[in-house]
């Protein structure tokens, strides 16, 4: 399998690279997240619950916001719309359809999914808190928890899958697989404690773990799918579009789901802040190589 990602990482030369050299480097990225949020999340599985440092869990999570923050604004949004100032050049719809993606992933979570969802995601999101032992009275059955649960967390591993998968340029794609990797992996921890803490069986909860594994390499497919689609013979808008709708995305996913939580706990918050530093200053070099 081809593996030029691993010398773009230090060379600029590889910033934009052979279609199918970056075709087999998508594939290898979602075998890795595949990988690691199944094994994240079966790990507590089998220590009964126990979840690992949640300091280190935060430390990531700062510095995979960072990344995300410094992907979705000086590598996607410009990018989109510099493309759609080239169709429409005197609005900007490239912010426009990023904020109606922020906004729409805020109606989802907060509006359309029950309050006990939303809960229960922040719980999963973060690792530290365990779901309140009322939240079986709210949902009731084994299978609406799940089905709530996988709604919350699959919503931005799929356009994070779509994001990457739509990616032309091997360092922007390289940035993105080690944002998701750091967040995909804390969630399916998180998610492993969850499950175990509130008593999910072992076989609902594998079914559980593997959708959750499956969903971002699912977006992933769908996102390298519409790319070839898109390339050539399809309105440049089309891919301007799920550009400018995936930066909108990660800034939410940044901002709200990351950046919030994090913050709002007492504790590490000078080595966070330097994280999140440390993740936005290496998505803007990779922005040189652009």
């Amino acid at each position: 399998m081809p593996v030029p990602f691993l010398l773009s990482v230090g060379a600029a030369t590889y910033s934009v690279a052979d279609p199918m050299d970056l075709l087999g480097s998508k594939l290898f990225f979602g075998i890795a997240i595949f990988v690691a949020a199944l094994v994240g999340g079966w790990l507590p599985l089998r220590r009964s619950g126990e979840a690992p440092s949640g300091t280190t869990f935060a430390r990531g999570n700062a510095l995979a916001a960072g990344i995300l923050l410094g992907i979705g604004l000086v590598h996607m949004l410009p990018e989109a719309d510099a493309e759609w100032r080239r169709i429409v050049p005197d609005y900007p719809v490239a912010f426009l359809f990023a904020a109606l993606a922020f906004l729409a992933i805020l109606f989802v979570e907060h509006v359309l999914l029950p309050p006990q969802a939303h809960g229960a995601h922040e719980g999963i999101g973060h690792g530290r808190r365990e779901l309140p032992d009322e939240l079986g009275a709210h949902l009731q059955t084994q299978f609406l928890y799940a089905y709530a649960l996988l709604i919350a967390l699959s919503i931005h591993s799929l356009v994070e899958g779509a994001a990457l998968g739509t990616q032309e340029q091997m360092s922007s794609a390289i940035a993105i697989f080690v944002a998701i990797l750091v967040h995909k992996t804390t969630e399916g921890v998180a998610l492993g404690v969850s499950l175990t803490r509130n008593r999910v069986s072992e076989a609902a909860a594998f079914v559980i773990l593997i959708v959750f594994a499956c969903v971002t390499p699912l977006g992933i497919v769908v996102g390298s799918l519409a790319s070839q689609a898109l390339d050539g013979s399809t309105p440049g808008s089309l891919r301007a579009g799920l550009l400018a709708i995936g930066a909108g995305t990660f800034v939410y996913i940044a901002s709200l789901d990351i950046i919030t939580e994090e913050f709002t706990h007492s504790g590490d918050r000078v080595a966070k802040w330097c994280l999140a530093m440390l993740g936005l200053g290496l998505s803007a070099l990779l922005a040189l190589w652009l």
